[in-house]
């Protein structure tokens, strides 16, 4: 064996060994960012939860709006403008929390999550009424992009669980 078979086996052994040394390192990135896009989405799914929490907390330690909370049965005309804001604000929170979900990509293909959250709004008549004035039109906003997309998602599930619970549709 002459001096240039020697280097050139030398040469083939740290190349094979530089290249398996990268894999390596290209293995423990991966795993890594698998680990910290866990940690992300989990981090997203509790704050998510709390926030729907903190709603519900609202209706337990605030007794007057627990008050006007318990006559949504009766419908929007019940209410006044002022008890209407309370209780448009607080469907609103709602809306605002699953379409930005949504748009986040949290459980964006698993309508159970956003079926729940429909039937904690509608309800009552004055949530019904508050989806057909206002909860519908919420889901325009979002980045241009993926609108579309993103309301024939969202709108298609309200829609479903309004008829569902209504029998009617809420399309105009």
């Amino acid at each position: 064996m002459n001096i240039i078979e020697l280097a050139q086996i030398l040469t083939g052994s740290a190349t094979l060994i530089v290249a398996i040394v990268l894999l390596l390192q290209i293995r423990i990135q991966t795993k890594s960012f698998n680990l910290s896009l866990k940690g992300a989405d989990r981090e997203l799914t509790y704050r998510s939860v709390e926030m729907m929490l903190e709603r519900f907390r609202i209706t337990i330690e605030n007794p007057e709006f627990r008050k006007l909370y318990s006559r949504r049965f009766l419908g929007l005309k019940e209410f006044s403008e002022s008890e209407k804001s309370a209780l448009f604000n607080y469907y609103f929170m709602f809306f605002a929390q699953i379409n930005t979900d949504y748009r986040l990509g949290r459980l964006s293909n698993e309508d159970y999550y956003y079926r729940l959250v429909f039937g904690w709004v509608l309800d009552s008549k004055a949530g019904q009424e508050w989806y057909i004035e206002y909860g519908r039109d919420i889901f325009k906003n979002t980045p241009e992009k993926f609108r579309k997309e993103h309301m024939k998602f969202l709108q298609g599930i309200g829609d479903k669980v309004y008829k569902e619970i209504t029998g009617g549709s809420p399309k105009s």
